[in-house]
């Protein structure tokens, strides 16, 4: 073979691919990809768990926002009311309630439980007792009743003025009184119910006395009003 087409042959070998070397580097190439597959099996439970937490989250997230424009308007409503008075004694500490027990009152020592004109409202308003307190006199008790309720003041209407009550409605509020004179040794008596912004009071007197209670103690749970 004459020297100038070796001399192209030669070029030509050098300036292919090698086949055994592309194998090679094949092999090579998928032994590193094995060889990190099998670094991170172990932690696919991981990531399976991680990704299982992290959609979760994203779900309980969207169904908070989806919920939240009615947690907030109960939440309105909850605390229209203001806070709730945490004891009897609370309670009486109120400028205008003190005013009228005077500082001598003292809360009865047990609580003397919804009163009777409460009926079967209690179970009928779905009423969640909150507070209980009864405070005596020189002749004369006062009793304060409170509880937190869902149910529909017009069913309460009814139902009071069938025995006696005189009610009306106030917006959103409804107010309920009963009053009765003194007759022998019977004392005077005042029973009023007031359910405004789901709390429903129950304010009574007998005797004369704490003239202003029911004012007093309607206006320490509704400072505004």
């Amino acid at each position: 073979m004459p020297s100038g087409v070796r001399r192209k042959v030669l070029v030509a070998r050098l300036a292919g691919r090698s086949t055994w070397f592309a194998w090679l580097t094949g092999l090579c190439c998928l032994a590193i990809v094995v060889g990190l597959v099998g670094l991170a099996a172990p932690l696919a439970p991981a990531v399976a768990d991680w990704t299982r937490r992290t959609a979760g989250a994203f779900g309980e997230r969207v169904v908070h926002e989806l919920t939240r424009g009615g947690e907030t308007a109960q939440e309105q409503v909850a605390s229209a009311a203001g806070e709730l008075p945490a004891s009897c004694d609370a309670l009486a500490l109120a400028p205008a309630l003190h005013a009228v027990l005077g500082s001598d009152a003292a809360a009865g020592p047990q609580a003397a439980g919804a009163p009777h004109s409460a009926g079967g409202l209690v179970g009928l308003l779905g009423a969640q007792p909150v507070l209980d307190c009864l405070w005596g006199t020189a002749g004369s008790t006062a009793h304060a009743w409170l509880a937190t309720t869902s149910g529909d003041a017009a069913a309460a209407d009814e139902l009071l003025r069938a025995i006696g009550f005189e009610c009306a409605r106030l917006g959103d509020a409804l107010r309920c009184t009963r009053s009765a004179a003194a007759e022998g040794a019977t004392p005077a008596s005042t029973v009023t119910h007031l359910l405004r912004d789901g709390t429903w009071m129950i304010a009574s007197t007998t005797g004369a006395g704490v003239d202003g209670f029911t004012a007093a103690v309607e206006g320490a749970i509704w400072p505004e009003a």
